[in-house]
């Protein structure tokens, strides 16, 4: 990632043609992990998820040797390029600044942005002809429904409004107008969006997917107080980008998981010991 590529004024560092993640010109001082940090993640419970997390990125890494695949210079460029843009690092000392604060070096953030990348490219490749069979053995999952929503904490009240306006007495609209407090949502008066099942509560979602068109739903009682869903049109699924890059994740995250398991049955002795 060349410096001059990624900082807003490059007459910050003039003449410095090299990279954040080459340490050949750039004083970064040598981290060590503590000997005593696989106790203290033992002590709290986080010994194991800790490792096999690190056992799926090797299994990961090693595949995609095997496969042949490699992260394009230009893609880890454009991820450090977004993420020093996320985090407003302007100019390359602050950049290193950040790097010091959290104790990694240009080659391990370099290193975690290859990963990162590198699960993409490796769902892409593994998974990218399962695609179509998935979105349609499972094409309920990703209808939308628009969704309105209206929060009350009254019990009392919000079973009266539930009558009021399955009797046409007043509509959806008009109690969110006046029963909302955030003027936000009252502006919106209550709707949340299309929503996929996935985006809301499992008990709430088969509600509000079994309903029709037009319905009001009767109170339900929640921790923050009761809530009266109004659903509006339904909208078929379609295989977007979006939904294609949730399936390849859902796929690459099923598959890692079980090569981990399949590695900790054969050195459990190790892993445990």
């Amino acid at each position: 990632m060349a410096v001059q590529s990624v900082i807003s004024n490059p007459d910050v560092i003039p003449d410095l043609n090299t990279s954040l993640f080459n340490t050949h010109q750039i004083h970064t001082p040598q981290i060590q992990c503590p000997d005593f940090i696989p106790e203290f993640l033992q002590e709290r419970l986080q010994y194991r998820q800790t490792y096999e997390a690190w056992i799926e990125n090797q299994i990961l890494r090693s595949t995609a040797l095997e496969q042949g695949l490699t992260v394009p210079e230009e893609d880890i460029q454009t991820e450090g390029d977004r993420q020093r843009h996320e985090l407003r690092l302007e100019r390359a000392e602050d950049t290193l600044a950040w790097l010091k604060l959290e104790q990694v070096t240009p080659d391990q953030w370099e290193q975690g942005i290859k990963d990162k990348l590198l699960r993409s490219l490796m769902a892409e490749h593994l998974f990218a002809g399962d695609v179509d069979r998935v979105f349609a053995e499972n094409k309920l999952n990703y209808d939308r429904r628009a969704v309105y929503c209206l929060n009350i904490s009254d019990s009392a009240i919000a079973q009266e409004l539930f009558y009021q306006i399955e009797d046409g007495e007043i509509s959806f609209f008009e109690a969110a107008y006046l029963y909302l407090e955030d003027e936000e949502k009252r502006d919106r008066c209550g709707f949340e969006g299309l929503l996929h099942r996935w985006e809301l509560s499992k008990a709430h979602a088969i509600v509000v997917f079994e309903a029709q068109p037009q319905q009001v739903l009767p109170p339900i009682d929640t921790e923050n107080g009761w809530i009266l869903y109004w659903i509006g049109r339904i909208v078929p699924a379609e295989l977007t980008a979006e939904i294609r890059t949730k399936i390849l994740n859902e796929l690459m995250s099923q598959w890692l998981a079980a090569e981990t398991m399949r590695w900790i049955h054969y050195h459990t002795n190790e892993l445990y010991a």
